[in-house]
């Protein structure tokens, strides 16, 4: 399984890319759009992949890593949004930041808890 972009995303590690998108957001205050959908591609295989399995501790601590990286930052208020994919969502409302952070939050909790990830949009 190739989660190449997974690794790139765990500030702790050698494999870490500034130009990421934990990189991005924690460097630069930007939550880009492109690079967060790489990753939750990656967590998506993840989740897929380990759904009835212990997880690997490098990637359990990686998800701990890039969770504490994104809520670690206090003032979301001041986080740019770059390279939306989505002017609106199913109700007819531009998506936040806070329901973007909300996905990989729930994508993050179903992976580490085993809970059901049902395929949820910004």
């Amino acid at each position: 399984m190739n989660l190449k972009i997974f690794y790139q995303n765990i500030k702790k590690i050698d494999k870490f890319n500034p130009h990421s998108f934990v990189g991005k957001f924690i460097l630069q205050g930007v939550w880009s759009d492109i690079d967060y959908w790489g990753l939750d591609s990656d967590l998506v295989k993840i989740y897929k992949h380990y759904k009835n399995k212990e997880l690997p501790k490098d990637i359990f601590a990686g998800i701990v890593s890039i969770m504490t990286d994104i809520c670690g930052i206090c003032e979301k208020s001041e986080i740019y949004i770059d390279n939306e994919y989505y002017l609106k969502n199913d109700d007819g409302v531009i998506p936040d930041l806070y329901s973007r952070y909300e996905r990989l939050k729930v994508l993050c909790e179903c992976i580490v808890y085993k809970h059901e990830f049902e395929c949820i949009d910004f």
